[in-house]
């Protein structure tokens, strides 16, 4: 007999079964995986809306753009919308934000009384404790005031406390998407870097994404901060000649290497504009530069650390799901080639894997097992 593999996350049971990969559905009606429990079909004919269909919501929000969910018990999506960044810390009306996308999701769905019952929201940022308290309540009061506004047909609101509402950092749910097995870690590099895993025992473990000032090592930040400083350093006589210094004085419009210290001291330059400076390097490293290479292999170092900080600490050695995952990871070959060979020497993943499903479908697991412990009868 088949024994089920279990994941215990925020109080929550997670049947990891159910968190198997698949290519991202195109359709509305999707199914999350061939996996999810068959459900006896529901009555809709009857009025008690104690017997309609019920549907949750799942949120990714990055740091450059939010995917908003709305599916049903069985796993079939009937709603979706594609929304602009929802950091709660960089975004400005971040509650705005919020409700436009839960809004527009709920909008989009062509069903008839649509009771939504639980939610769950992966966003950027939000890892710390005191800020997912306090965007659980703002989603519960978001979802009230829709109903009282009466702007969405059909839709009622039966998430009745914010024990119904998980709020989580994004890389949870990117990592529930998209690993199979009840063991997994995740690293991203993008703007920022982190990594994230969970054992089987339920334990988890993060390293890096506290910020600029404090981590975001092996990211598009960290990348472009070491480029501006290789170019500092070539003008100063204190570091290598290097193809960068005039690439860089271009992309930032300057005319000459005075004009870009000038600007580069007076301007606060934004972490977005620094973060695509990786583009750059990465072209210049494929030229033969050894300057911009030897920052790559830098970037890959960097992230191997992050991910050992965390199998250490959970004691994975092998067998495990690695997710490589955010735009310097899987655009830039170097810094993951690097990242991997420093690998190798410590740990042995059992399978490497791009995310080949949005957040948000993690999202939608965790909001539905949520709801279903929470409604035992």
């Amino acid at each position: 007999m088949a024994v089920a593999q279990l994941i215990y996350y925020q109080g929550v049971w997670l049947s990891a079964g159910m968190f198997g990969i698949g290519s991202l559905p195109s359709e509305a009606t999707a199914s999350f995986s061939n996996d999810i429990p068959a459900f006896a079909p529901e009555t809709q004919e009857v009025i008690d809306m104690s017997d309609s269909p019920k549907y949750v919501l799942g949120i990714d929000g990055g740091a450059t753009k939010s995917s908003c969910l709305v599916a049903d018990l069985k796993g079939a999506v009937v709603g979706s919308f594609i929304g602009p960044a929802s950091n709660p810390y960089t975004v400005k009306e971040f509650d705005q934000v919020l409700r436009t996308l839960i809004q527009d999701a709920l909008r989009s769905t062509n069903v008839s009384q649509l009771r939504l019952v639980g939610a769950c929201l992966g966003l950027a940022g939000a890892g710390m404790k005191e800020d997912q308290q306090r965007i659980r309540r703002m989603v519960f009061e978001i979802l009230h005031d829709l109903e009282k506004e009466g702007s969405i047909a059909e839709f009622v609101n039966d998430v009745e406390d914010v024990h119904n509402i998980i709020v989580c950092g994004d890389m949870v749910t990117a990592l529930l998407a998209n690993v199979e097995e009840m063991e997994g870690v995740i690293v991203i590099s993008g703007t920022g870097s982190i990594a994230y895993g969970q054992n089987a025992n339920g334990e988890t473990a993060r390293s890096g994404g506290w910020g600029k000032y404090l981590s975001e090592e092996g990211s598009g930040l960290y990348i472009g901060q070491r480029a501006l400083k290789a170019v500092a350093q070539a003008h100063d006589g204190r570091g290598q000649t290097t193809p960068l210094v005039n690439a860089i004085i271009k992309e930032f419009g300057a005319d000459s290497m005075d004009n870009f210290l000038l600007l580069a001291r007076k301007k606060e330059i934004e972490n977005r504009d620094i973060a695509s400076l990786a583009r750059i390097v990465n072209d210049i490293a494929q030229a033969g530069d050894e300057v911009s290479q030897s920052i790559l292999k830098d970037a890959g170092y960097e992230l191997s650390r992050c991910v050992m900080a965390v199998t250490e600490r959970l004691n994975l050695k092998s067998g495990f799901t690695l997710v490589i995952a955010g735009g310097v990871l899987t655009n830039i070959d170097m810094v993951r080639n690097s990242m991997r060979a420093y690998l190798q020497e410590k740990i042995v993943p059992g399978t490497v894997v791009f995310p080949s499903r949005d957040g948000a479908y993690g999202a939608l697991k965790v909001a539905k097992i949520t709801y279903e412990r929470h409604n035992k009868e």
